[in-house]
């Protein structure tokens, strides 16, 4: 709704705005006002996404401190940072980009090795293994389920290729099969509502049979793929995702997660 109002007595009305008559506004003055108001109303909202620059083109995420202390978008020590994390298909709900989630809940189950039994987000410390932002699949918890990442182009450039790299790490202790498959989006303006293509080359699936020893049980596999002209425009968001889900078996599920995610533009424009 816009508000009219009576000028000032003594003030000269300009546009929106009062001045004093006696102020000189020269051609060139007013050009730059005039500049920097539009620069102000049409800026853009800034958030935290993980920045891909030409300064630092490679995005490695290690985890590192992450303890599964929840999300948040000023995260404290132990937390992930929202506006770059997004989780769906928990009991508690999901977690939106930007969303809070530090309560004792699903998304902060906390610190713990392989073995878990409780649904939800953990911080995974496996023998070596950088920290792995590790899920406990449950019936209500994940299955099906997502981790969404979200980057934005700052390179000043159009992204012509992407090489993605991660580690995908699980625990076959359960007689339960669990896939973790691979999305991506190049246009994430909408978030986790967005469009999203999947890559079968890059699908994953535990085992069905239980691991006869728990201490083979755990394994890590190498995934990666260059996404050629993906073409993504400078500032614009793009997203990669996660997908969780039961596949076959019965009972309890196994422990599955992701560390050493790597995102680099290998062309740009």
């Amino acid at each position: 709704m816009r508000l009219f109002s009576i000028p000032p007595v003594g003030l000269r009305r300009i546009g929106d705005f009062y001045i004093p008559p006696s102020h000189t506004h020269t051609p060139q003055l007013m050009r730059t006002t005039l500049l920097l108001l539009a620069a102000i109303l049409v800026a853009p909202t800034a958030f935290a996404q993980k920045a891909i620059t030409l300064a630092n083109p490679t995005n490695q995420e290690l985890f590192a401190g992450f303890t599964g202390a929840g999300f948040s978008p000023t995260p404290a020590a132990g937390q992930l940072d929202s506006d770059e994390f997004a989780i769906s298909g928990a009991s508690d709900g999901d977690l939106s980009f930007g969303a809070t989630q530090t309560a004792s809940s699903d998304f902060a189950r906390g610190a713990s090795g392989p073995g878990v039994t409780t649904g939800g987000i953990y911080a995974f410390t496996v023998p070596g293994q950088p920290t792995v932002l590790g899920v406990q699949p449950g019936g209500s918890d994940l299955t099906p389920g997502a981790i969404t990442v979200r980057y934005v182009n700052q390179t000043g450039n159009t992204i012509l290729d992407l090489a993605v790299a991660y580690t995908i790490v699980f625990n076959n202790d359960q007689g339960r099969s669990n896939s973790l498959n691979f999305a991506y989006t190049a246009d994430c303006s909408g978030g986790t509502g967005s469009t999203f293509t999947g890559v079968p080359a890059l699908n994953f699936t535990t085992p069905e049979a239980a691991g006869a020893d728990p201490a083979s049980s755990i394994g890590g596999v190498a995934r990666s793929n260059t996404f050629t002209a993906i073409n993504i425009p400078n500032n614009q968001t793009f997203c990669i995702q996660f997908q969780i889900d039961d596949v076959a078996g019965s009972g309890s599920r196994d422990e599955v997660g992701i560390s050493d995610i790597q995102v680099n533009p290998s062309s740009i424009l």
